[in-house]
């Protein structure tokens, strides 16, 4: 199936200062991790999937040829952080993007987390949806286009994405999944080896 009118925000752009090297490329099962994730993307039914670069941004243009559906942006505001990447990417989207998902490279998960975000997402007509696990907020997150408005005005200051779910509180449609992969973040080599691991078992 693929999903016609949402789009995927997919960042990479930052520094990986507690990895000690690019995330983008660190292997994951024979592949440098951008790539896993955007394979991961285009087979959940993702067509529309802007991928923002920035530290290191001369190493990812071969992404370009490599995959027709991802449209590289660099963000060249990257220092500041995520928020100004988010922005990035939700400006290369296509206008009928009726939602759009935001996963970070460093945030590996499964088809089937990213389905179901999607489809209950979209079956609840919601403002937000992610995914829960034992009460606690996880990856990755979509967001309606009611609220881009919103997304625009995001910066550090105001905590990026977290200004507007704590704005739509109310609105949130917190998904309930008995896998704890919804809450991986590979912030260092640590969690990385744990992660691969846990992917592979």
């Amino acid at each position: 199936m693929v999903y016609q009118n949402v789009g995927a925000i997919l960042t990479c752009a930052g520094l990986s200062t507690r990895m000690n090297e690019n995330k983008a490329f660190i292997n994951w099962n024979g592949l440098p991790l951008i790539e896993q994730q955007i394979n991961l993307l285009i087979n959940s039914g993702l067509n529309q999937i802007a991928v923002v670069v920035g530290y290191e941004q001369d190493r990812f243009q071969y992404i370009k040829d490599k995959y027709s559906l991802v449209t590289l942006i660099e963000n060249k505001d990257y220092k500041s952080g995520r928020a100004s990447s988010i922005k990035t990417g939700l400006s290369v989207l296509h206008s009928s993007t009726d939602n759009v998902l935001v996963l970070g490279v460093d945030q590996p998960r499964t088809r089937y987390i990213v389905q179901t975000v999607i489809e209950r997402h979209i079956s609840s007509n919601s403002l937000i949806s992610y995914p829960v696990h034992h009460d606690k907020g996880g990856h990755p997150i979509i967001f309606n286009k009611a609220t881009y408005n919103d997304i625009n005005d995001i910066d550090e200051e105001s905590n990026g994405l977290r200004y507007v779910t704590k704005k739509y509180n109310e609105y949130i449609n917190k998904i309930d999944l008995d896998d704890e992969k919804v809450l991986l973040d590979l912030n260092t080599k640590t969690n990385y080896l744990e992660a691969l691991e846990n992917f592979n078992n």
